[in-house]
C-alpha cells in the first residue's frame, strides 16, 4: 500500500517539481565544486603518483607542505638507504626541474618567434619535468607508453600532454625555444589534466642543456625493493633508521596524496575551498527555502486534516516522509548530471575528481537539506488554527 505521502507527491507532483530541481542543482553545486578541489589536487600529484618505485624518502618536518616543495635531501643519505637488505635500488628525484620560457617557432621561416597566446610576445612560462627514460628508471611514469623511453631520450626532444599543447599552442613536431635551448615537441600523449602552468617533460641530458636552474639536490629518495620484501616491514624500518637524520620513508601513493593535500591548502587551492565552502551555503539555503516553500503550498491539505482530528504528529511523519522523498529522488539525478559534466569537462582536459566518498557525502548533505527544509516548514503548520489554515 502506497503512503499518503508518495501518493501526494506522485499526484501533486508539478508543485514539487521546482522543489526537486532546485535540490537537484544544489547537489550538482556542491558535487562540482567539491569535484574541482580533488581534481586540483589530483592534477599536481598525478605525476608523483605514477613513479614506479616502491617506496620514497623524504624530507620529515612533520608538515606535509615541507614535504611538497622541502628542501633539498643531501645525496649522500642515499649510502644509508642502501644499508638496508631488502632494497635493491636508490634514485635520486626532484619534483620539478625549474621552469622555463617557452616560445613557439614558425617552422616556416624557422627563426621566426610566434607570439603568445597573449600577444605580447613574452612567451608562456611552463614547468619542467625531467623524467630519465632508462630501462631501470624508478621515475618514468607508469601511463606513459614506452615508445615515449626512445624519444624522450633524444637531446633537445620534449613530450608535452594534450592540454599542455593545447595550451601552448603547438604539436607534434613543432619547433620553440625553451629558455635558450631550440627544441622539438617529439610526443603529445593523453592522460594528463591541465594545471595552472603548462609541463613539459624532458630527459635530464636535455634539462642541462636548457639551463632551467632546477635542484642540484633531491626533493626525494626513490626505493626499489628486492622481490618478495615486506614492503610494510622495510617502511618500519626504515623509518627507524632514518628519524635520527629528520626523514621519512612513505608509501608512493601517501606521499602523492600529501603532495596533492599540501597543494589544496596553500594559493588557489585555499580559493577553490572558499568557493566551494561558499557554493555549499548558496545551495543549501536556496534549496531549503525552496522545499519550504513547496511544503508551505501544502497548507491548506495539512489544515483539512488537522481539522478532522488527525494527531500533529501524523502530520509531521507525512510531511517529513514527502522531505525524505524529495531528496532521494534529486539524489540520483544530480549523480548521473555530475558524471556527464566530469566527461564533458575531461574532453578539455579539465579535471574533476569525484571519488565515491565524496558523492555518498555529498548525497547524504543534500538529503539532510531536505529533511530540514520539512522540518522547518512544518512550524508555519503546527502554530496555525485549522479555522486559519482553511481559509
Amino acid at each position: 500500500m502506497i503512503s499518503l505521502a508518495r501518493a501526494n507527491l506522485i499526484h501533486d507532483w508539478k508543485r514539487h517539481a521546482t522543489a526537486i530541481v532546485v535540490l537537484v542543482l544544489a547537489g550538482l553545486l556542491m558535487t562540482i565544486q567539491l569535484g574541482f578541489v580533488f581534481g586540483f589536487s589530483k592534477s599536481f600529484s598525478e605525476i608523483q603518483s605514477q613513479l614506479r618505485a616502491d617506496l620514497v624518502i623524504t624530507k620529515d618536518s612533520g608538515d606535509s607542505r615541507f614535504q611538497f616543495y622541502g628542501g633539498s635531501i643531501d645525496n649522500r643519505f642515499q649510502d644509508l638507504v642502501w644499508m638496508h637488505p631488502d632494497v635493491e635500488d636508490v634514485k635520486p628525484w626532484s619534483n620539478s626541474g625549474g621552469s622555463g620560457q617557452w616560445k613557439n617557432i614558425d617552422t616556416d621561416s624557422e627563426k621566426q618567434i610566434l607570439n603568445d597566446n597573449s600577444g605580447f610576445g613574452y612567451g608562456n612560462y611552463v614547468s619542467i619535468v625531467p623524467v630519465d627514460p632508462s630501462e631501470t628508471s624508478l621515475d618514468f611514469p607508469r601511463f606513459f607508453p614506452d615508445a615515449i623511453r626512445k624519444v624522450i631520450e633524444t637531446p633537445g626532444v620534449v613530450v608535452l600532454s594534450r592540454a599542455s599543447a593545447r595550451e601552448l599552442n603547438t604539436g607534434f613536431g613543432q619547433k620553440a625555444l625553451l629558455g635558450n635551448l631550440e627544441v622539438t615537441v617529439g610526443a603529445v600523449i593523453n592522460g594528463l589534466s591541465s594545471g595552472f602552468q603548462a609541463r613539459v617533460f624532458t630527459s635530464p641530458q636535455t634539462l642541462q642543456l636548457i639551463g632551467s636552474g632546477g635542484r642540484n639536490n633531491p626533493t626525494l629518495f626513490l626505493v626499489k625493493l628486492k622481490a618478495g620484501a615486506a614492503k610494510q616491514q622495510v617502511l618500519q624500518q626504515l623509518n627507524k633508521m632514518l628519524v635520527q637524520h629528520q626523514l621519512k620513508a612513505t608509501t608512493v601513493e601517501d606521499s602523492a596524496s600529501s603532495a596533492g593535500f599540501a597543494q589544496v591548502l596553500q594559493g588557489n587551492g585555499r580559493m577553490l575551498i572558499g568557493s566551494a565552502a561558499f557554493a555549499l551555503l548558496v545551495g543549501c539555503a536556496i534549496a531549503s527555502q525552496t522545499l519550504r516553500g513547496a511544503f508551505l503550498a501544502q497548507i491548506k491539505e495539512f489544515g483539512s486534516l488537522r481539522a478532522l482530528g488527525v494527531k500533529r504528529r501524523i502530520l509531521a511523519y507525512v510531511a517529513m516522509e514527502q522531505a525524505f522523498w524529495t531528496g532521494i529522488v534529486s539524489i540520483p539525478i544530480a549523480a548521473v548530471l555530475a558524471h556527464i559534466l566530469r566527461v564533458v569537462m575531461g574532453l578539455f582536459d579539465i579535471s574533476i575528481h569525484i571519488p565515491f566518498f565524496l558523492l555518498a557525502s555529498s548525497s547524504a548533505l543534500l538529503l539532510i537539506v531536505a529533511l530540514i527544509a520539512g522540518l522547518v516548514s512544518l512550524t508555519a503548520v503546527f502554530k496555525a488554527q485549522p479555522a486559519e489554515l482553511l481559509r
